[in-house]
Order: C-alpha cells, then structure tokens, then sequence
C-alpha cells in the first residue's frame, strides 16, 4: 500500500494453543480476526492479514525472530531491495516472486539477519520429505538404526547399518525440535531397539509441506 511503510508483521510463540486463544480474545474487542490460518501461522487482519504468530524450531529459546513485511510500490522495488539487502550481507530465504497463496498479486521476497544458529540445519529440514514419502504414515524402525548397543541385546538382534544410522541421526535431531516423535515407546532408542515406528508431528507436517513445495 503505497504511503505506508509495514505491510505486515509476525512473532514466534513457544505455546500456539495458549497464543491464539489470548489474541483471539483481545483482537476479537478491537474488531480484528483470524483472516488466515495454516495451523502453525495464523494471520490476524480485518481484511488482509498483518498481525502473524506462528511456531516451530525459530520459537525456541528467548531470541526468537521477528519478521517484517515492508510494503513496495511495484516488482521492481522488491527486486531492487532485496539485491541491497543481500549486498549488505542479508540472507536470502527467498527469491522475488509471487505468492499467490497469501492473497492475489503478492509479490515479495525473504531474507533474514539472524547471525544466531538455528536449532536444527536447514539440511535436516529438507531430509524431511526422504524420510517421510508420505507425512501422514509411519516410518518403521528397527534395531539396526541405531549405533549403539547396551549389551543386553537378544540375539539374532540386527547389527548397526551405517545408512539407518546416518537417517536415524537426524530423525533424533528432528525429534528434538519436536518434528518427529517415537510411536509406541518414549524414546527414539527405545522405538529403535524395540522395531517400532516414528512418525511427524503436526508441525513436523507442516515442514513437511514446505519442504516438499521447495519453500525452504
């Protein structure tokens, strides 16, 4: 919109449950709505969404990202911004383009000024979509995923496979930023050793979907 600079603006909560439920409330008084939903992004607006809180491994810890949407006057704006803003050291999140799925002729660009490690590589993330063929089934699991053996192992227990094991490694670190969780045991070992299963989180299926439109 020309002659205002925001166009929009997110936060990051740790808890989405109690999140929604405190800006539904107090936005609701003002006038505002939920004008969009992803389920771990929610746009609250009148119109068109400007206020988001979303979820996921960036919520974690105290410095959480912010993320700002500039308003620009035309493509050639965003296009000439955002090469400024990666001259300047900015990394890029994504390339300028449209984004047809916010609202019709959204055309912007992402990058990001955190110099803090995120909590899980961007590399793992878009494993997610190898693991996982499809985000709704279970991945079975088996002894010879995991490496390491406490000696009371039955035998004819299945010996380690460093393929399983470089998968299993990451589905740990996935689980750690809750993306994957055990199915039937408590812990990633346990489901391991026991020939369980894991499966994705809801929010794990929601990188699943990012990972698999080639968003990050």
């Amino acid at each position: 919109m020309v002659g205002v600079m925001i166009d929009h603006f997110g936060i990051n909560v740790a808890d989405m449950a109690a999140a929604t439920r405190f800006y539904d409330a107090v936005l609701g008084v003002l006038g505002h709505r939920r004008v969009m939903d992803f389920g771990e992004a929610i746009g609250y607006g009148t119109d068109q969404p400007v206020f988001w809180i979303s979820t996921g491994p960036v919520a974690e810890g105290p410095n959480r990202e912010v993320h700002i949407g500039f308003s620009a006057p035309d493509v050639e704006a965003v296009r000439a911004w955002h090469a400024k803003a990666v001259e300047l050291g900015a990394e890029t999140l994504h390339e300028p383009r449209m984004w047809p799925e916010y609202h019709p002729g959204y055309f912007g660009a992402f990058v990001s000024l955190r110099k803090a490690e995120a909590p899980i590589a961007l590399t793992a993330l878009q494993r997610l979509t190898e693991l996982f063929q499809d985000p709704a089934l279970e991945l079975p699991l088996d002894p010879s995923y995991e490496p390491e053996r406490n000696g009371s192992e039955p035998p004819g227990t299945p010996l380690p496979d460093p393929l399983k094991n470089a998968d299993f490694a990451i589905l740990q670190e996935l689980a750690k930023v809750n993306l994957v969780r055990p199915v039937g045991e408590k812990h990633m070992w346990h489901a391991a050793m026991n020939s369980k299963a894991c499966e994705l989180t809801v929010l794990g299926q929601h990188y699943w979907g990012l990972v698999n439109q080639e968003l990050i």
